[in-house]
């Protein structure tokens, strides 16, 4: 990179090396002589550029030579040629279901699961032990491997994906944060939503005091990589996305993960108060949130589940 910033410096230099050489040795006029010689130092500022151009196209070659690896990749899961309905019911129930990442060991299961509309079951164990497959699963980044995995009393392997995440929301414990208004970022997941509802959302997930607070209100923009929002902030944005997608299922995937202790603890009373108008599934690795939840689901290893135990 050094060196190739360098080269136009080294032309240059080497252009009015020559140029000298060559006013030294001939009969010419002063101003011609004074324009020979600073030509070339007008063409520095013309030629810099040019290895900032060729440092781009080597980093774009190497993007796009991952992107085109990516995309050759085979999906973890497909849609169905012709899929069946969406369901109409919100049950979840997991068979005897396993799942694995492509080309990898087996991560998750066999595990069996009812879950209720309104109802609430949290999953715990040590990291690794497949909590986040089964959230993969039930959001159908992955199929099962085997046994069976029923949304609303169709299987999912009938169903297009976005069907079941039409019903299956998903919450994971780093929300994204683009570059843009907080209003735009909150309606990405119902573009067609009000600012009004979109308002509304923050307020439920309790912002709504930040909001009021902000400079710009909704049309306050968060900034590369979100750097003014706290981690709690950004945990009720994310919250605040599933409460204006209105999903009847809630797949919440250690979501409390990066925040103190009393951050958690509140961010966690907000999500889980949606059980009972929504069915919840709360991934975690630690005890917050247990006390609000109606079963607990215990994950020693990938292959092995304990029976749901009622709290």
């Amino acid at each position: 990179m050094a060196t190739a910033r360098l080269w136009p410096v080294l032309a240059v230099a080497t252009a009015l090396a020559a140029t000298a050489a060559v006013v030294a040795g001939a009969s010419v006029s002063g101003p011609v002589g004074a324009l020979v010689v600073l030509v070339p130092l007008a063409l520095l500022d013309v030629l810099s550029p040019l290895a900032d151009a060729g440092a781009l196209q080597r980093d774009t070659r190497a993007a796009s030579r991952r992107l085109e690896a990516l995309t050759s990749l085979e999906p973890a899961v497909t849609d169905p040629a012709h899929p069946a309905p969406a369901p109409a019911s919100h049950e979840v129930s997991l068979d005897a279901a396993t799942a694995s990442w492509p080309g990898g060991r087996p991560a998750l299961g066999p595990v069996n699961l009812e879950l209720t509309p309104g109802r609430s079951v949290a999953v715990v164990g040590p990291s690794g032990s497949g909590k986040s497959t089964l959230a993969a699963l039930l959001v159908r980044h992955l199929a099962p491997a085997s046994g069976s995995y029923r949304l609303g009393h169709a299987d999912t392997s009938r169903l297009r994906g976005d069907d079941v995440r039409a019903v299956v929301g998903f919450l994971d414990d780093d929300p994204y944060l683009f570059s843009s208004t907080l209003v735009e970022n909150v309606r990405l997941a119902r573009p067609e939503a009000t600012d009004q509802e979109v308002a509304d959302a923050l307020t439920r997930a309790r912002l709504g005091e930040w909001l009021a607070a902000l400079p710009d209100g909704l049309d306050t923009r968060l900034g590369d990589g979100a750097a003014s929002v706290s981690g709690g902030e950004r945990a009720r944005i994310g919250l605040a996305r599933l409460l204006l997608a209105d999903q009847p299922v809630l797949v919440l995937d250690e979501p409390t993960a990066h925040l103190d202790t009393p951050t958690a603890r509140l961010v966690a009373a907000d999500l889980l108060a949606e059980r009972g108008r929504r069915s919840v599934v709360w991934v975690t690795h630690d005890g917050v949130g247990l006390d609000a939840v109606d079963q607990v689901l215990e994950v020693d290893t990938p292959t092995r589940f304990r029976e749901m135990v009622s709290v």
